[in-house]
């Protein structure tokens, strides 16, 4: 079986295979050999980065799960497929019941599909909400946010508003605040489960610590965020939070007055922010020697 070869390919055999699935008569034994295709050819595709299965394992999403993220990306792809669902729903956003029906040859539901997707879920995470919000589970849009949108489509990285991600590079960093450093690196090693305050006067390097000890970091801005609506909170908490799971980084910031950003902010990091990693927050500007130490969480 060859495997693909590029992110793009890959991404239009998906798109596909909804195609198929969203047909009048759709043929449930040969999608269901789509579906397995496109897994082998993954798994044949060595040395070519793939976001599909790359978020897959990043997200420990389930079989199910997973498809309900590509059936949404499927929908933003092509007209085509959200006109029938408006044709046959009179509705004018996709829902989760119609992804799992579309998902169905694949992956039935069962009893328990309810009370699952009820809960928070890493699917949660990937998408948005809106302001009318149901009391249905299965009634909430099936709209991916914009980070994981980006990834998928060009493997790259959204706009997010309140946040700047800093990425690693080939900097030579001059050996300083090596003590510090070692206590940040134990930090990131042991997955980040607590808060990390970094005390000292602005200007220090607290940043360029953070980077040399987790590579990539995603910088939240609260002062930013806290001039939102609470909609636009949640979307850009949620978008942040995908992020940081994507580059597989801590999500910091400098305190600001308004601590109810920082709680809603952990609140969905530890919900959504992915399997094993609690992407805590970076604190303090103290006059006062640099200094690393854990802490409880905001």
């Amino acid at each position: 079986m060859n495997g693909f070869e590029n992110n793009s390919q890959c991404v239009l055999e998906y798109l596909a295979l909804f195609q198929a699935l969203s047909a009048e008569e759709a043929d449930a034994e040969q999608c269901l050999q789509m579906w397995h295709t496109i897994l082998e050819r993954e798994q044949s595709s060595d040395g070519v980065q793939l976001a599909p299965p790359f978020l897959r394992r990043q997200f420990q999403l389930e079989e199910r799960d997973f498809l309900l993220a590509m059936a949404a990306l499927a929908l933003e792809m092509d007209g085509g497929l959200r006109n029938t669902f408006r044709r046959k729903y009179a509705l004018a956003l996709p829902t989760i019941e119609y992804g799992l029906q579309l998902i169905s040859p694949i992956c039935p539901s069962s009893c328990e599909t309810l009370a699952e997707l009820a809960g928070d879920t890493m699917l949660c995470g990937l998408l948005l909400t809106t302001a009318e919000l149901t009391s249905y589970p299965l009634e909430r849009p099936l709209i991916l946010g914009r980070t994981v949108l980006a990834f998928l489509t060009g493997l790259s990285m959204a706009e997010i508003p309140g946040c700047t991600p800093l990425m690693a590079d080939e900097t030579q960093w001059l050996p300083l605040h090596e003590r510090e450093l070692a206590q940040v690196e134990s930090w990131q090693a042991f997955g980040m489960e607590n808060t990390l305050y970094l005390c000292a006067p602005a200007g220090s390097g607290r940043k360029t610590l953070l980077r040399r000890a987790c590579g990539h970091v995603v910088w939240a801005k609260p002062e930013e965020l806290s001039q939102f609506s609470l909609l636009d909170q949640d979307h850009a908490l949620r978008e942040m939070a995908a992020l940081a799971t994507l580059l597989d980084a801590p999500i910091c910031a400098a305190p600001d007055p308004d601590r109810s950003v920082f709680r809603q902010l952990e609140r969905l990091c530890r919900q959504y922010g992915g399997p094993r990693r609690g992407h805590e927050f970076y604190g303090r500007s103290a006059a006062g020697d640099a200094g690393a130490r854990h802490g409880a969480p905001y």
